[in-house]
């Protein structure tokens, strides 16, 4: 597993520790909302070592797979069993804005009562994770806004 992966998956474990008892049954109603600034440029800077050198060729399958940034969202969904959608944007910097109106578009789906959101990003050894486990029926806890998104980033 590549390190914006590990990220996730580590802070997905943390998140939903006491949340999700259950790993074996399907997750129909819960929607993975993700985002990042890197995408996965780390994994890219180590693809393009295995194929730059035409003496040394080597082109990595493994590293080749996490050329992509949503491999986060997949692997968090596998663990838990979560068949809702998943979804991973790129943004120049981080911004709760973005992520709570993709939370709350992710919410128009009728079916979705939970979302895992956030933030993850890696590169070169700089990690910064915030997920947050928003659900539709929100009567405890800190409330879902933007300014809270913020507040917990910082």
């Amino acid at each position: 597993m590549d390190n914006l992966s590990k990220a996730g998956f580590l802070a997905s474990e943390l998140l939903l520790k006491d949340e999700i008892s259950d790993r074996e049954s399907l997750k129909k109603d819960i929607s993975i909302v993700l985002m990042n600034r890197c995408a996965s440029l780390d994994d890219d800077r180590m693809y393009q070592e295995t194929i730059q050198d035409k003496e040394n060729y080597f082109p990595s399958p493994a590293v080749f797979v996490y050329t992509l940034p949503n491999i986060v969202t997949g692997e968090i969904a596998i663990r838990n069993k979560i068949t809702g959608e998943t979804s991973f944007f790129i943004s120049e910097t981080f911004s709760p804005e973005k992520i709570y109106y993709t939370t709350l578009h992710a919410f128009s789906d009728e079916s979705i009562s939970r979302v895992i959101c956030g933030w993850t990003d890696y590169e070169l050894n700089n990690c910064n994770v915030l997920l947050l486990l928003i659900s539709k029926e929100n009567n405890k806890g800190i409330p879902f806004n933007i300014n809270n998104i913020y507040n917990l980033h910082i």
